[in-house]
C-alpha cells in the first residue's frame, strides 16, 4: 500500500516538475563525415557549419550523443584534436564521472527515488519521505528545473534564506533550516553518485534558531472554543456532498488531535487496524513507520475520544480494517491532506469575519492542537515524563518548549 502510494507521489513530482519542451533542431545536413577508432567516433561537417569540423560520440554509460566544434577547417588539425578529445572524453566516462551534468529536476527526481527505495526498506518514515518531497519543491522554484547543476555555484546558497522569506514573510527558520538540510543530503548523494565534483559543497551561513520564538503557540482555551463551536456547524456551509464530508471530518480531526495530543501524521495515518475498543476507552497503536520518531507506541483515550472516531466511522464510506480512518470519499484510500487543509483555511477565514484578532489568532495551526493538549495536561500537573511518552517525545523537548509556562 505504501509502496504505490509513493510512487504515485513521484508520478505527481514529475508531472509538476515538468520538462520545456524541447526546440526542434535547424535541418544539418552533412556534407562530409569521417569515421575513426572502428567507428567509435566521427568528425564530420554541415552545410551550415561554415566549414568547421565537428567531432561526435556516443556516451554508452550515460546513453547520450556527444558533440563538439573542433574549431578548425584544417582535416589533418581536426583529426588530432578529435582524438586527443576522445581519449580525454573516455577517460573521464571510464573513471564513473559524468559528461553530461544532470539538471536540478533530474537530481531531486534521483534522490526521491533514493529515497522511494529506503521508504520501502522501512529505513525512514512516509512523513519524511514527504518533507522531502516538500523541501525538493522549494529547491526547485529557487534553481531552477532546468539549470544544469555543474552551473550552480556552491556559494549560491547563501541567498536561500532571503528566497524563502521573500516568498513567504513567515516562514520560520526551522522549516528553512530543515529545507537546507535536505538539499545538503541531496548533495551528499550527488557526490557519492558522481553527479557532482567530490569537492562540491553548498554553502550557505548558519542561522541561530531561537527555540522559544519559533515554537509554535497552543490556541488559548476561548480560542479553542471559538474553534469548536465554528467547526461543528462548518458543513453546512458545504459547496456539495464531498465537501460536506471533508468539513465534517476536519471538525473531528481537530477534536481527536486536540483529546489526543498526536501529530498530524500520526493521526491521519492511523488505520481501523490500529485501534480498538476496550469497553469506554480506545487503545491505539501508532506504528513507528508511521512516526517522526520511529518508534512505536501504544496510547490509550477515553471515552470522548472514542466517541469520535466512532462518528468518523459513520460518516465514511470505507472502514475495513485495512481502511484509513481518514479516508477519501471516493475511494479507499487515505485522504489527501489538502482537503483537511483547505476546509481548516476555509474555517479560519470565516472566523476571522466574525471575531477580531484579539479573539483568535488567525495564524495558528493544526499542530497548535498538539501544543494545546500538551500545555494543558501540564496545567493540570500530570507527570511530564509520562506526557512526554504519552506523546513521543523527550522530556528535554518538553521542558524546552514548555519551561515557565503558567497559564493558558
Amino acid at each position: 500500500m505504501v509502496i504505490s502510494r509513493t510512487q504515485s507521489r513521484l508520478k505527481d513530482f514529475r508531472k509538476n516538475n515538468r520538462k520545456p519542451e524541447k526546440r526542434k533542431p535547424r535541418n544539418q545536413k552533412v556534407t562530409e563525415s569521417y569515421t575513426y577508432f572502428d567507428g567509435r567516433y566521427k568528425i564530420f561537417r554541415t552545410a551550415i557549419s561554415n566549414q568547421v569540423y565537428h567531432f561526435h560520440t556516443y556516451l554508452r554509460n550515460e546513453k547520450k550523443t556527444f558533440r563538439r566544434s573542433l574549431q578548425t577547417t584544417d582535416l589533418k588539425e581536426a583529426e588530432k584534436r578529435a582524438e586527443t578529445m576522445y581519449f580525454e572524453v573516455q577517460s573521464q566516462s571510464n573513471s564513473g564521472r559524468r559528461i553530461f551534468s544532470l539538471t536540478a529536476r533530474e537530481l531531486a527526481e534521483k534522490y526521491i527515488e533514493h529515497e522511494q527505495k529506503r521508504l520501502d526498506n522501512d529505513l525512514i518514515s512516509i512523513g519524511r519521505f514527504r518533507n522531502i518531497e516538500a523541501h525538493l519543491k522549494h529547491y526547485l522554484r529557487f534553481v531552477h528545473t532546468t539549470t544544469s547543476i555543474a552551473n550552480i555555484d556552491p556559494k549560491f546558497f547563501n541567498d536561500y534564506l532571503g528566497h524563502r522569506k521573500k516568498i513567504k514573510k513567515d516562514v520560520r527558520l526551522t522549516t528553512i533550516n530543515n529545507e537546507l538540510t535536505t538539499i545538503k543530503k541531496m548533495y551528499e548523494f550527488a557526490r557519492e553518485e558522481k553527479y557532482v565534483p567530490p569537492d562540491y559543497f553548498i554553502k550557505y551561513e548558519k542561522f541561530k534558531i531561537d527555540k522559544k520564538a519559533e515554537s509554535r503557540d497552543a490556541f488559548e482555551i476561548p480560542e479553542y472554543e471559538i474553534l469548536i463551536s465554528y467547526s461543528k456547524h462548518f458543513h453546512k456551509y458545504a459547496k456539495n456532498e464531498e465537501d460536506e464530508y471533508y468539513c465534517k471530518l476536519m471538525h473531528l480531526f481537530i477534536l481527536l488531535m486536540s483529546n489526543l495530543g498526536m501529530r498530524f501524521g500520526e493521526l491521519h495515518n492511523l488505520q481501523y487496524e490500529d485501534i480498538k475498543f476496550i469497553k469506554n476507552i480506545v487503545q491505539i497503536t501508532i506504528r513507528k513507520e508511521k512516526t517522526k520518531v520511529r518508534r512505536e507506541r501504544v496510547i490509550l483515550a477515553n471515552e470522548k475520544c472514542a466517541e469520535y472516531l466512532k462518528r468518523v466511522r459513520k460518516i465514511s464510506k470505507f472502514t475495513s480494517r485495512t481502511s484509513y480512518i481518514f479516508s477519501s470519499y471516493r475511494k479507499d484510500t487515505i485522504c489527501d491532506k489538502s482537503n483537511l487543509y483547505r476546509c481548516y483555511q476555509r474555517l479560519i477565514e470565516r472566523i476571522s469575519q466574525k471575531k477580531t484578532s484579539a479573539e483568535f489568532d488567525v495564524t495558528k495551526t493544526f499542530y497548535c492542537l498538539r501544543h494545546f493538549f500538551i500545555t494543558i495536561r501540564l496545567l493540570q500537573n500530570v507527570n511530564t515524563y509520562k506526557l512526554a511518552r504519552y506523546c513521543g517525545t523527550s522530556l528535554k523537548e518538553i521542558q524546552m518548549t514548555y519551561d515557565g509556562m503558567t497559564s493558558l
